[in-house]
C-alpha cells in the first residue's frame, strides 16, 4: 500500500512539492487525508513520536481502504506539502527522526485493526453528497 511513504521514517522530513493535478477523490472524499494531516502535526510534539508513528502508517491504510493505492499515494504526498509548510519544524524533523532510529514499525498482521476502528468511528472517511444538477 502506502508503505513506501512511510518507509524508514518518510514522515521525518517534508515531501517535496510537486506539480500535479488533482486526484478524482477529492471532489467526493475532501477530507480523506484530514486526520492524517493532525498526525502528523501532532508527531513534531509528541513525547513518543514513535508510538504516533504507527498511528500515521495505520491512518495511511485506512485511506487506502477507502480510495485505493494510487489515490492515497497522491493524497497523502499532498498532505505532507500540507503538513510541513513551517521552517521551525526542522527542529522537530531532527527529533523525530532520533526518536524513530533503529525502530520496526509495520501495518501488517492486524497491527491496524483498533487504530483503524477506532478511527472510523470517530472520524470515518464518508463521500460528501454531491448536489444534484438541475
Amino acid at each position: 500500500m502506502a508503505g513506501f511513504l512511510f518507509a524508514s521514517g518518510a514522515c521525518k522530513r517534508p515531501a517535496h512539492k510537486t506539480e500535479h493535478t488533482l486526484p478524482h477523490s477529492v471532489a467526493h472524499y475532501p477530507h480523506a487525508a484530514d486526520r492524517f494531516i493532525l498526525l502528523v502535526r501532532k508527531q513534531l510534539t509528541a513525547p513518543d513520536p514513535a508510538e504516533v508513528e504507527q498511528e500515521i502508517m495505520c491512518e495511511g491504510e485506512r485511506v487506502s481502504r477507502v480510495l485505493g493505492d494510487a489515490e492515497t499515494s497522491i493524497r497523502l504526498r499532498s498532505a505532507l506539502d500540507t503538513a510541513y509548510s513551517r521552517r521551525v519544524d526542522s527542529l522537530a524533523f531532527q527529533r523525530v527522526g532520533r526518536a524513530l532510529e533503529g525502530r520496526v514499525l509495520g501495518t501488517g498482521d492486524h497491527v491496524c485493526d483498533s487504530l483503524i476502528a477506532a478511527a472510523d468511528r470517530t472520524d470515518p472517511i464518508v463521500p460528501v453528497r454531491q448536489q444534484e444538477r438541475p
